[in-house]
Parts: C-alpha cells; structure tokens; sequence
C-alpha cells in the first residue's frame, strides 16, 4: 500500500491507495502512528483511493483513532467510497470516527 502523506503546519492528510487489508495494515499503521501522537496536530485520512476495507482494517482505524485522542489530535475521515461507509454503517464506525464528504469539508473541521 502507498500512502502520501501531505503536511500543512500541524495538520496532515494521508492518502493511502489500494486495499486496506491484513497485507497492508503494518505499512498503514507504521507510516500514520507518528502522525497521531503529535499532540496537538490533525490529520485527515482521504479515502478516495481505498477500494476495500477489511474487518483487520477497521481495527487499524480504531487504533489510529484512540492514539488520536489520547494525544489531543483531531482525527477524521474523508471521501469514503459508498461500499466503505456502507462498512462503517453496518459495523457502527460511523459513531466512532468522524467522516466527511470531502476532504476539504474534514480539513475546515479541524482546522
């Protein structure tokens, strides 16, 4: 899995690109952890080019999402595919992590 991450002072949006799977979750968590314990900073993960989420997936996003706040960062989602928000809707994501329609609406949350 790539993921580009871009950085605006203490903000950062990531997007990874591909299949959010058990094959990608070390690349996924390694590159966004440091992210997520900058206290203080945001980040916002575009979904735009993720074609699948597993249940292993979802774990890594709730990981991401408690180190988050335990770490006062603002963390959201943005751009879910409707296949991946029909995912976090039947599993109850959608109450845990906050999602945007686009990533500019995400960025204007946290900012």
């Amino acid at each position: 899995m790539e993921i580009s991450i871009e950085e605006r002072d203490e903000l950062r949006i990531a997007k990874p690109v591909g299949r959010l799977d058990s094959d990608a979750l070390t690349s996924f968590e390694s590159q966004l952890t440091g992210h997520v314990e900058l206290e203080g900073s945001a980040l916002v993960i575009d979904f735009s080019s993720l074609d699948y989420v597993s249940s292993a997936g979802l774990r890594s996003i709730l990981v991401l999402a408690k180190k988050a706040e335990q770490n006062s960062c603002k963390f959201c989602l943005a751009e879910l595919s409707p296949e991946i928000m029909e995912i976090f809707q039947i599993t109850g994501f959608h109450n845990i992590v906050p999602i945007h329609d686009s990533v500019q609406d995400a960025i204007e949350t946290v900012s």
